[in-house]
C-alpha cells in the first residue's frame, strides 16, 4: 500500500453517485429486470462509445472461463460521421438522434435479441448523465454548424 498513489500524495475524487435509473436495474427492482441480467454483457457492448482491441490467448484445458491478455489495450474509436455505405456503430450513434439511435442499435446483428424497451431506456440514461454522451452532442453541433 505504501508504494501506491505516490505514498498517498495522489488522493482520488469522490466518485460520482449511482444514478438512481441505473440502480433500479441493479438492485432488481425494475420489470425488465431478468432481460437486463440475462443479456447484461449484451447491453453494455450495445450502448459502448468504443471497442477494446487486444491480442488475446485462450488456455488450453479445463477450468473456469477466462482469457490473457497480452501486450497492449487499445481503444477502437471510430470516426465520428460513417461512410456513407457505412452503418454508424459505438460513439457515431451519438451523434444521432434518438430514436434513430435506437432503431440503428436495436437493428444490429448482436443485438436483435436485446429488449427495444431496454435499449430505449438505457440509451436515455447514457444521454442524461454521460459527459461523453454530451460531449458527442457538442460534436454533432459543432459539424451541423459547418
Amino acid at each position: 500500500f505504501a508504494s501506491c498513489c505516490q505514498k498517498g500524495a495522489i488522493i482520488l475524487e469522490e466518485p460520482l453517485p449511482f444514478p438512481d435509473e441505473l440502480r433500479i436495474l441493479f438492485e432488481k427492482s425494475h420489470p425488465l429486470l431478468s432481460e437486463f441480467f440475462k443479456h447484461i454483457q449484451n447491453y453494455n457492448a450495445a450502448m459502448a462509445f468504443a471497442s477494446i482491441v487486444s491480442n488475446i490467448e485462450i488456455p488450453i484445458g479445463r477450468g473456469p472461463c477466462i482469457y490473457h491478455i497480452y501486450g497492449q489495450i487499445y481503444h477502437f474509436l471510430s470516426s465520428a460521421n460513417p461512410t456513407p455505405d457505412e452503418i454508424p456503430t459505438f460513439g457515431q450513434l451519438y451523434f444521432l438522434d434518438t430514436s434513430e439511435a435506437s432503431e440503428l442499435r436495436s437493428r444490429h446483428s448482436m443485438n436483435v435479441n436485446l429488449s427495444r424497451k431496454l435499449l430505449d431506456y438505457l440509451e436515455q440514461i447514457i444521454r442524461n448523465i454521460s459527459p461523453y454522451a454530451h460531449a458527442y452532442k457538442l460534436m454533432r453541433e459543432i459539424s451541423d454548424e459547418e
